[in-house]
């Protein structure tokens, strides 16, 4: 059978050199992790070290028996931290939504995930684990036997010697095989899928961290960031995605809603629809 161009046998993409859309993503990506990283070098070196001179001023100025008018440290810090939030949202590169800090690729991305072109890659190679929230490997410890019968050899035999979920450094994530694949991926008719979805359990789809897959959950105190992980396996959803219109954020509709609740989904839309009138 002949192979799809882009695809190796295994099913894992490939970035040819001198591919404009292997170029995009890569070009994409780093301008993405430049503005966190950005953000968050600014913070630390420009908005922090002013307000710990703003305590000790406040500190002597009040040892001295004055009044401190220029009020706590905390609204020092909010202060600057606004500023510095108004910058970056003013010129698109990120949105505050409550704590959660939205970068402009996840509003922009157009996304729409085939599974019969990347063949599940996603389940079946990273680099690194697949994270659990602790709620979540109570769920699927409590599922084992109904998960047993859904899943790989390989996978059930794996959750017996480690069981249900693992730590990873000090990260609870689940089981991975020696070939990078999740425990819980199985594998019909050439295609990777989870093999928790396939159990169905009762108001459990799947982990949150692969429902939200490929908007990733990064925390940095005192936000939460939500960055668009371009890999060379989606690119059958970008450009799916392109052709029909669909944006990542309405792909991820219910991940979204259930992650972070639907007021947060109704905001971050109504901050995309503004967007896009111009408004």
């Amino acid at each position: 059978m002949g192979v799809e161009p882009g695809l190796e046998p295994d099913g894992q993409l490939f970035r040819q050199a001198g591919d404009d859309v292997g170029r995009q993503v890569f070009d994409a990506d780093f301008e993405q992790e430049f503005h966190i990283q950005l953000f968050f070098s600014l913070l630390d070196f420009f908005v922090r070290p002013r307000l710990i001179v703003a305590g000790i001023i406040i500190k002597l100025y009040s040892k001295a028996g004055g009044q401190a008018k220029a009020g706590p440290p905390a609204l020092v810090d909010a202060l600057l931290s606004g500023m510095l939030l108004s910058y970056f949202q003013d010129n698109h590169f990120m949105l505050l939504i409550s704590d959660i800090l939205v970068t402009s690729e996840v509003l922009e991305a157009f996304f729409r995930c085939e599974p019969e072109r990347c063949r599940g890659a996603c389940c079946a190679t990273g680099e690194g684990p697949v994270p659990l929230l602790p709620e979540e490997t109570e769920i699927l410890a409590a599922a084992q036997v109904r998960l047993e019968g859904c899943l790989d050899e390989a996978g059930r035999a794996l959750l017996a010697r480690a069981g249900t979920s693992i730590l990873y450094g000090n990260r609870l994530s689940a089981p991975l095989l020696d070939n990078g694949a999740c425990a819980y991926a199985v594998t019909r008719s050439g295609i990777v899928s989870c093999g928790i979805q396939a159990a169905a359990i009762p108001g459990f789809p799947k982990p949150v961290s692969c429902h939200l897959y490929p908007i990733r959950e990064r925390f940095r105190a005192p936000y939460r960031v939500l960055f668009f992980d371009r890999w060379n396996i989606c690119r059958p959803a970008l450009e799916s995605g392109r052709r029909t219109g669909t944006r990542l954020v309405d792909f991820l509709e219910a991940a979204l809603i259930r992650r972070f609740g639907c007021d947060f989904y109704r905001r971050l839309r109504d901050r995309l629809a503004g967007k896009e009138s111009g408004c």
